[in-house]
């Protein structure tokens, strides 16, 4: 859109506002399941879940102190954080008990 695109990109709108719904509505039955596996820790799970709720709204603010400090790419910026969610993603497999391990 910067570049005088928006006849392009206003159909991706729908979409990523569609995709970052399904991304709250998983938060909150993440946050849920997280009490069930961690009774003991209510409190910093709550406080974990809250956190990023509102620390995401910085990221857009963060993400372009970044582009413009380095002279990132938009591209090269979301490439990076698709290895920190998938890192993530690897750490919460092995650390989140399954409901096996409660049986």
């Amino acid at each position: 859109a910067q570049s005088g695109h928006d006849d392009q990109t206003h159909s991706w709108l729908v979409i990523a506002v569609f995709i970052t719904e399904i991304g709250a509505s998983t938060t909150m039955m993440s946050t849920w399941s997280l009490f069930w596996h961690f009774p003991d820790f209510k409190s910093v799970v709550a406080a974990c879940s809250s956190m990023t709720h509102h620390g995401l709204a910085l990221f857009p603010i963060l993400l372009s102190a970044l582009m413009r400090a380095f002279g990132l790419s938009f591209s090269s910026v979301m490439l990076g954080r698709l290895v920190l969610v998938v890192l993530a993603c690897i750490c919460c497999r092995y650390t989140v008990p399954t409901m096996e391990e409660y049986r």
